[in-house]
């Protein structure tokens, strides 16, 4: 953080240490910092527990296998989406 860094990567499939690390994170800079969070749907995390566990963060979801294995893509991007949408 004293190198100016506010965006960090923070493996979303533990929603109790994203909630430590983000509630952290948002006392030490003096504006919101951004997380990048991998692991949804394969690895376990899920965008409903990993957003409600970072306010105040900016966030990204990271998602791959959830889209791509699904019987239907378009289908689950949209679920997808729609649930970080419900953050906004």
């Amino acid at each position: 953080m004293a190198l100016g860094v506010d965006h960090f990567v923070i493996p979303a499939n533990n929603a109790a240490r994203v909630k430590r690390l983000a509630a952290d994170l948002v006392l030490l800079l003096d504006h919101p910092p951004a997380l990048v969070l991998p692991g949804i749907g394969a690895l376990g995390g899920s965008i409903g527990n990993v957003f409600a566990a970072a306010p105040g963060c900016r966030l990204y979801a990271v998602v791959g296998r959830a889209i791509y294995h699904a019987p239907d893509p378009a289908e689950a991007a949209k679920a997808l989406a729609e649930e970080a949408l419900s953050f906004a």
